[in-house]
């Protein structure tokens, strides 16, 4: 049975039903204040998904509209979107997966990487998520590009170097971003890759940021375009110091043609162990104030830190929903950004 309660301060309701909660207006509507404090309600449950009326691309822009191309807001030039809990990006069975900007295209799940707790599962030695790649998103980083993933790794991946992203196809040609480097305490490297006419980009953080068994977001922000530049790795908001495995010569190599993988490369030999959860792609460089907006964004639905699935939360009976951006009242409870319980 669905629940309805009011929440203060806006005219609306929250509905609690089979699908998950939604937050409507009197015309249905999801509701939000402004792009500098939009509410933000997510389900926290094992292997849930939200209503097409909740998907984040809504709750991202509070004004409406297209999730890209929206002049002064930080998701402008956004031209890749999949989230594994969002029904129109994945609906929480079966093989197809969605870009919810329709750039990446053909989207499936290539067994035995699956879906479990609410995000795409790979296990370190074969399956991957194939698109087909758009114009929109070939050579990402020519002119300045970012991509912004949350990524929950196990180890290091198969043969060490797990590819959590690749658009290399059967040639070699394109770029990677992977792990690397497993340190005894099972930290790891992030390392990105761009291969070039002559002699690869090859790029990694100095240290090992990246947690085992837990959340990160991860973003790499380059522009291909000139051989002297250096990319930008970002984990969990932090700009880490690069060193440089190999410098390029010439010209970059065009990917135009070739898959983007999710979870390995074509070759199936470089699979990721462990979880994806939302890739993003700009054809921008992103601030490092924007990284940190977006972070902060999802990191309400998959804390970072967060070493337990995705799923109920300790001592809370019934599934717990996050509310971020101001203090709202559920049926005579208060929710801040921390979190509020519902059922």
């Amino acid at each position: 049975m669905t629940k309805k309660y009011d929440v203060d301060g806006i005219a609306s309701s929250v509905e609690f039903g089979k699908n998950g909660p939604r937050i409507k207006d009197s015309s249905g509507l999801l509701q939000a204040r402004d792009n500098a404090d939009t509410v933000f309600v997510r389900m926290q449950g094992a292997d849930s998904v939200v209503d097409d009326d909740l998907v984040t691309r809504r709750q991202l822009l509070a004004s409406g509209g297209s999730l890209a191309g929206k002049s002064g807001n930080i998701y402008e030039d956004l031209q890749a979107y999949i989230d594994s809990a969002d029904r129109n990006s994945y609906p929480g069975s079966g093989s197809t997966v969605t870009d919810i900007l329709g750039n990446a295209t053909s989207g499936s799940i290539v067994a035995p990487a699956s879906f479990s707790e609410g995000a795409f599962q790979f296990n370190g030695t074969s399956g991957r998520i194939a698109f087909t790649k758009g114009a929109a998103l070939d050579d990402i980083w020519d002119g300045g590009g970012t991509v912004l993933c949350f990524f929950r790794p196990n180890t290091d991946g198969e043969a060490g170097v797990g590819r959590f992203l690749d658009t290399s196809g059967g040639g070699g040609a394109g770029w990677t971003a992977l792990t690397d480097n497993q340190a005894p305490d099972g930290t790891m490297r992030v390392r990105f890759t761009q291969s070039f006419s002559g002699v690869n980009g090859d790029w990694e953080t100095t240290d090992t940021p990246l947690q085992r068994d837990t959340w990160n977001s991860v973003a790499v922000v380059y522009d291909s375009s000139s051989t002297g530049n250096v990319p930008s790795i970002y984990v969990n908001t932090s700009d880490e110091a690069i060193s440089t495995n190999s410098s390029p010569t010439g010209s970059f190599d065009t990917d135009a043609g070739n898959p983007l993988n999710i979870g390995n490369r074509t070759a199936d030999d470089r699979t990721t162990d462990g979880e994806i959860a939302i890739v993003l792609m700009f054809d921008r460089e992103l601030s490092h104030t924007e990284i940190i907006q977006i972070h902060n964004l999802f990191q309400t639905r998959f804390p970072i830190g967060f070493r337990g699935k995705l799923a109920r939360a300790a001592g809370v009976e019934g599934a717990r929903y996050l509310i971020a951006g101001g203090d709202y009242s559920l049926g005579g409870r208060t929710a801040g950004s921390s979190g509020g319980e519902g059922g």
